[in-house]
């Protein structure tokens, strides 16, 4: 399933001009300067904020469509969003806290599928545990749980290895590689990091000043820069 974008909008003195499609089993890295509006293309999207003009959707559905008054809420978009802070449900544990999303959505992780997540996060040992008494990497990893567990038709990943070793970064790096290519998932990365756009991306884009330009395949441009 191919998620669409192609909306202008306003976020304080920024104006975010963005036409994209996140094609299924395809990761795409959103590059730019820190304050070019990618967290709030990514909120945009994600339905956290409201364009001004046009249209967000899948062939399948629209979630946001100005000539139509179409605005889902963020849980009606079935999206998977890892944003740079962890935003962890403090009164929920490490457990429930990722299969909060698929148990709004009624579709859980096959029990092996769920067991491939927890490795790869290395979380198995902090499911009892509340969000005040992780550390910054920890949430981070529950965080990015979250987000797949709810088996999301689409995945946004807003700087997701902040506060991870490299270890750990390799990791779950290789483990959205294996769901990209097994459940065909259209993914948007945001990271400073040249590594891990080079290790992720099939694809970059490059944000300026609210604009999103061309897209092109990292084969075509040879190591991507975020500066």
């Amino acid at each position: 399933m191919t998620l669409s974008l192609d909306i202008i909008g306003q976020r304080a003195d920024l104006t975010i001009r963005a036409a994209l499609s996140l094609e299924p089993g395809r990761i795409t890295a959103l590059c730019g300067p820190s304050g070019a509006g990618k967290s709030s293309l990514i909120a945009m999207i994600a339905g956290l904020l409201r364009p001004d003009d046009g249209y967000i959707g899948t062939e399948e559905e629209d979630f946001f469509n100005e000539e139509e008054y179409i605005h889902l809420p963020p849980h009606r978009r079935g999206l998977g969003v890892v944003f740079q802070d962890a935003r962890l449900m403090p009164h929920l544990n490490v457990a429930r806290n990722i299969t909060f999303g698929w148990r709004r959505r009624g579709k859980p992780l096959p029990p092996t599928a769920m067991a491939d997540l927890i490795d790869a996060l290395d979380v198995n040992d902090l499911m009892s545990r509340r969000p005040h008494q992780l550390s910054g990497g920890e949430a981070r990893r529950v965080a990015i749980g979250r987000a797949v567990a709810a088996k999301p038709i689409a995945l946004l990943l807003d700087e997701p290895f902040t506060g991870l070793d490299e270890t750990r970064r390799q990791m779950i790096g290789e483990y959205l590689l294996k769901i990209r290519d097994e459940w065909q998932l259209p993914m948007l990365l945001v990271s400073h990091r040249a590594e891990d756009v080079a290790q992720l991306s099939d694809r970059t884009v490059t944000m300026e000043n609210g604009v999103v330009g061309k897209a092109a395949n990292l084969a075509e441009e040879g190591d991507p820069d975020d500066d």
